[in-house]
C-alpha cells in the first residue's frame, strides 16, 4: 500500500482525525461513485453546500455509533431533498440543481458506509445498478444469433418462441454481420408483400453494425445509438470478440430504473430517524 501525505487546514484535519482508519477505504468509494467525482470536482472548484457541511460537522464532532447509525440529515435539510426529487421527477432540475442532488447522494453514499462498517459488516457496499453495457450483459446465459443462411420465416419463428425482439446474424465464421429485428419483419418484408420463406435473413438484416466496449458508460451507448440512428450496439472485447448486444430499449429501462433506485435511497435515508441493525 502506498503512503500519500497531504497538507490541509487545521480545521479540516481537526475534523478528519475522527475517520482516520476509514479514510482510504471512504475515498476509494467515493472516487469511483458517479456522484462521487462529480462533487469532488464541484467542491475543488470553491464551491459548497450545506448538507456536506452539515455531513463534516456531524463527524467531526465525535459521534457514537449509535448517533452514527441513526444519523439522518435535518428538517430543512429533508425539505430541500423533497425539492430537488420532486424537480427531478418532472425532469425540471437546472444544472446547479442537478448538481446539488448529486451532494445528497454522495452523503448518502459516505453515511451508508459509515454505518454498515459501524455494525461490523463486512465489506463495502457497491453500486449495483449497472453503469456499463458490460454489466448488462455479463449475467446473461444465452447469446441469441442466427445463421446468415436463415430464411426470414425461420427468423420470425426464432424471435417469436425466444419472446426476444432482436437477434444477431452471423456468417459461417462466427462473425456478426447483421442484426434481425421484429421491426425489420414487419416493414421490409410483410408491407412489400415478400415470401418471407424465400428469402435469405441477410437480405433484410440491418448492416449498420455500430460496436462498444464493455466499459462504455450506458450513458455514453444511448447517445451512440441516437448519434448514428441505430437501436442497438454490439459489444465486442479487445480482441474482437462477439460479447453481446445492449438496445436503446434495455439502457432506457435501466437508467429509469437506476434513477428510481437514486430516488428511493436518498428518501429513505433522509427521512428515516433510525437505521435498524439488521436481523
Amino acid at each position: 500500500m502506498t503512503t500519500i501525505t497531504i497538507e490541509v487546514p487545521d480545521e479540516l484535519a481537526l475534523k478528519l482525525d475522527h475517520l482516520r482508519e476509514h479514510l482510504p477505504a471512504l475515498l476509494y468509494e467515493v472516487l469511483n461513485s458517479g456522484s462521487g467525482a462529480r462533487v469532488l470536482r464541484r467542491l475543488g472548484a470553491g464551491a459548497s453546500n450545506q448538507v456536506y457541511d452539515e455531513m463534516i460537522d456531524f463527524l467531526a464532532s465525535g459521534p457514537t455509533p449509535e448517533q452514527v447509525i441513526a444519523h439522518k440529515i435535518s428538517e430543512p435539510m429533508q425539505e430541500r431533498l423533497a425539492e430537488l426529487l420532486e424537480k427531478n421527477r418532472e425532469e425540471e432540475l437546472s444544472e446547479a440543481e442537478n448538481a446539488e442532488l448529486d451532494v445528497y447522494e454522495l452523503v448518502n453514499h459516505v453515511m451508508s458506509l459509515l454505518k454498515a462498517r459501524t455494525r461490523g459488516v463486512g465489506g463495502l457496499p457497491r453500486q449495483v445498478m449497472p453503469d456499463t453495457v458490460g454489466t448488462i450483459i455479463k449475467d446473461r446465459k444465452v447469446i441469441y444469433g442466427l445463421s446468415d443462411q436463415t430464411t426470414v420465416a425461420e427468423a420470425a419463428r426464432y424471435l417469436k418462441d425466444r419472446g426476444i425482439r432482436a437477434a444477431g446474424v452471423f456468417n459461417h465464421s462466427g462473425q456478426i454481420v447483421g442484426i434481425i429485428s421484429q421491426k425489420d419483419i414487419s416493414d421490409k418484408v410483410v408491407a412489400e408483400n415478400y415470401r418471407p420463406s424465400e428469402m435469405p435473413v441477410l437480405a433484410i438484416a440491418s448492416r449498420n453494425l455500430v460496436k462498444v466496449s464493455p466499459d462504455t458508460k450506458i450513458g455514453a451507448a444511448v447517445e451512440i445509438m441516437r448519434e448514428k440512428n441505430v437501436y442497438h450496439v454490439i459489444v465486442e472485447d479487445a480482441e474482437g470478440k462477439f460479447l453481446g448486444m445492449v438496445s436503446l430499449r434495455d439502457c432506457v429501462l435501466l437508467s429509469s430504473q437506476g434513477a428510481g433506485e437514486r430516488e428511493r435511497s436518498l428518501t429513505d435515508y433522509a427521512l428515516r430517524s433510525t437505521d435498524p441493525t439488521p436481523a
